[in-house]
């Protein structure tokens, strides 16, 4: 009886060892306001090449790589603008797609997402 106390007794305190070591260990809180590294990724149609939205502090720059030669083809520093996705058009085409907070020339009012 004493020996199966004993077990339990080394079970509860590896236990609270282990609750220790993660709670000393813990992520810091900035990691959890950090954007993506990457963000979006898109597949041109035919296979061969891959775009991507990556990001370096606030900044994001699109890039085109080869898949056959894992080569990078070409790259666009998009800075702070709010990209909302990337889409191919075709095969040797990407699409953009961003947006704006702004108010319309001309309109009254509280501005919007463009």
């Amino acid at each position: 009886m004493r020996r199966g106390a004993l077990i339990q007794l080394l079970i509860l305190s590896a236990g609270q060892c282990a609750l220790a070591t993660a709670a000393a260990q813990a992520v810091p809180l900035q990691v959890y306001g950090q954007l993506p590294h990457l963000e979006d990724m898109a597949l041109s149609p035919d296979g061969t090449r891959i775009a991507f939205v990556k990001t370096e502090g606030n900044a994001r720059i699109i890039s085109v790589v080869s898949l056959a030669k894992n080569t990078m083809l070409g790259g666009l520093r998009a800075g702070e603008e709010k990209l909302r996705s990337i889409e191919w058009a075709d095969d040797q085409h990407l699409m953009v797609i961003s947006s704006a907070t702004a108010l319309p020339w001309g309109f009254i009012g509280r501005p919007s997402e463009w």
